[in-house]
């Protein structure tokens, strides 16, 4: 099992359009993702389509580089591929290069940046 031994769990609450899988090792809570349904507005110009949006992700320290992050996006994307998304979205510090490398190792790509100013 990849993970080191880590399981899966969902089903913490019922809801439409989120979920929150928990990666569990003997009992204890090593890592949870958080994901909400999307769908794009109404917006003649855009094309209609679902995503998943992954709001919150945090393994363990410990149980990082050990597939337990993977076997939690691998919830994701299977939840995306059963609710009829195109594609999973998230976001991320560019300074953040663990996590760039994270994803990008789960096969994320950049195909879109965020700029800001800040007003103070």
């Amino acid at each position: 099992m990849s993970g080191k031994g880590a399981r899966i769990s969902d089903g913490l609450f019922e809801s439409d359009t989120q979920a929150v899988y928990v990666a569990e090792v003997g009992g204890e809570v090593v890592g949870f993702v958080h994901i909400l349904l999307m769908e794009s507005k109404n917006i003649a110009c855009l094309k209609r389509e679902k995503n998943v949006y992954i709001q919150d992700m945090v393994v363990d320290e410990k149980y990082r580089s050990k597939g337990t992050g993977t076997l939690l996006m691998g919830a994701v994307k299977q939840y995306g591929r059963d609710h009829g998304a195109s594609f999973v979205r998230t976001q991320v510090f560019p300074k953040n290069e663990d996590g760039l490398r994270f994803y990008r190792r789960n096969g994320f790509e950049v195909t879109m940046l965020t700029v800001e100013v800040p007003l103070g």
